[in-house]
């Protein structure tokens, strides 16, 4: 029984010592091969996050890109709606054509602001007051609006002619109308 003893002793202490050189292997290399997963995951997660942003954005600069494009085109045209300071002559001249072409009779009240604003765009009301048989106040009208300028229309007033001098002195209009227009403009210095 002695050998049996010894041998049994054996056995204990080859499992104990396998389950110390076990629990040092879960405890020297799971253990922080876990940790480093854990921390590993936690990056490959931000790391998505992060990829997943940047590919948003450059859908969004692919995006702009093609907006980009379809308007270039157009700047020379958008370029044109703004009046130049320096052509304000030349902007109302081609309203008292219009008016002459259209048969009406026109005045015109720009009102410029007191202090100049620093934007190279600013925002100029502009009023016109046209009077005339009714038909030339709309061709009066279309020709305003195939103007390259953008005029933008706040108000517009029409009503029938009461001042019989003017009736007078367009003679033979039997529609004749007084037409107020209240616009905005815009200015590039």
């Amino acid at each position: 029984m002695n050998k049996g003893y010894i041998y049994l002793k054996k056995i204990i202490l080859n499992c104990v010592f396998s389950a110390i050189i076990v629990a040092g292997m879960i405890f020297g290399f799971i253990f922080p091969a876990m940790e480093k997963l854990a921390v590993a995951k936690s990056e490959i997660s931000a790391q998505k996050i992060a990829l997943e942003k940047t590919y948003i954005r450059g859908q969004n600069l692919r995006k702009i890109s093609e907006d980009l494009k379809t308007v270039e085109p157009n700047l020379e045209n958008l370029k044109k709606m703004f009046i130049k300071e320096e052509d304000d002559l030349d902007f109302i001249t081609s309203l008292e054509k219009i008016a002459e072409n259209s048969g009406v009779k026109q005045s015109i009240s720009i009102n410029y602001p007191a202090d100049s604003s620093k934007t190279s765009i600013q925002k100029i009301p502009l009023q016109l007051t046209a009077s005339g048989n009714f038909l030339a106040q709309i061709k009066y009208l279309i020709a305003l609006e195939s103007l390259d300028y953008y005029i933008s229309v706040r108000t517009l007033e029409i009503s029938g002619s009461t001042d019989q001098n003017q009736k007078d002195a367009l003679e033979g209009e039997k529609s004749r109308v007084d037409m107020q227009l209240t616009t905005n403009t815009y200015w590039q210095k």
